[in-house]
């Protein structure tokens, strides 16, 4: 029974009943359908995709999986992430299910992160980018994904993607709660550092410009201290002066903002890092 998950969908997307079954079925039919009390057809339940905007693909995914929560990936220990990682793996090899993929990938982005050992082969890589290109509609469900596997994949394959979002970024506004704006700028934010790590610079300094078009609710004021952190991160790399970067991190501890301050301290000192070699 998937009614319920095209219902959330086209609220997500501030679609009316009326114009979701416009010239497919009777409104009645659709909202028993979303309310799991009949089935439809396959052709009608394609029809009723397309007519907000998802197609089979994206909403399979949606429907087999919720988003994973980082809290829980964070506070869990490396051994308990990486047995976590290859359960998936394990399954993923067996179904061949892109949902198991997908539910691999943040507990294999954060063991490369803190280990650098890569859990998942090229093939799985590869089929994984390339179910990212065929996304439409930005959903939380994918963005959540996509934020969880941005170490794990090639620059332009992230610097791509991420410009994708923010041409579709009216969905990301319209969603039924704030967590998705605050997802999709987290994320939007760890690709720019993807970028600076792997010494693309250009691109990084491009992507931080549009993401900082994005005007953003003031509860959501933090992402700007993010970006202009992330600003002074890149204009250290080009010129060698880290006092402005130095001095966001000591304002923040200033402020009380210790766990900012700590964040931002480690970024840099990883992408000094990254740029020694």
């Amino acid at each position: 029974m998937y009614g319920h998950e095209f219902k959330k969908l086209r609220k997500m997307q501030n679609i009316t009943q009326k114009d979701a079954c416009q010239g497919i079925c009777s409104e009645s039919k659709l909202s028993r359908w979303e309310n799991d009390q009949v089935e439809v057809e396959f052709s009608t339940a394609m029809k009723l995709l397309a007519q907000i905007h998802i197609n089979s693909y994206e909403f399979m995914g949606w429907s087999e999986h919720s988003p994973f929560q980082t809290d829980e990936i964070e506070e869990a220990t490396f051994a308990d992430v990486k047995k976590t990682a290859l359960q998936h793996i394990d399954r993923y090899n067996e179904s061949k299910k892109i949902s198991d993929l997908l539910a691999a990938t943040p507990y294999c982005n954060k063991i490369l992160l803190e280990s650098g050992q890569k859990l998942l082969s090229d093939s799985h890589l590869q089929r994984l980018y390339a179910h990212f290109s065929k996304i439409t509609f930005w959903s939380h469900y994918y963005i959540n994904y996509f934020g969880g596997s941005i170490f794990l994949l090639e620059s332009r394959q992230v610097y791509g993607i991420a410009m994708q979002i923010l041409r579709n970024f009216d969905s990301v506004e319209n969603a039924e709660t704030s967590q998705s704006l605050i997802d999709v700028m987290g994320g939007l934010g760890d690709a720019v550092i993807k970028l600076i790590f792997d010494h693309q610079l250009d691109q990084a300094k491009t992507l931080l410009t549009e993401i900082n078009k994005v005007e953003l609710p003031r509860y959501l004021e933090f992402f700007n201290i993010v970006n202009n952190f992330i600003s002074k991160v890149i204009h250290y790399l080009e010129t060698g002066d880290e006092q402005p970067v130095l001095a966001i991190i000591n304002s923040l501890i200033l402020v009380n903002c210790k766990s900012l301050s700590h964040i931002c301290l480690d970024v840099f000192k990883h992408v000094q890092k990254a740029w020694e070699k």
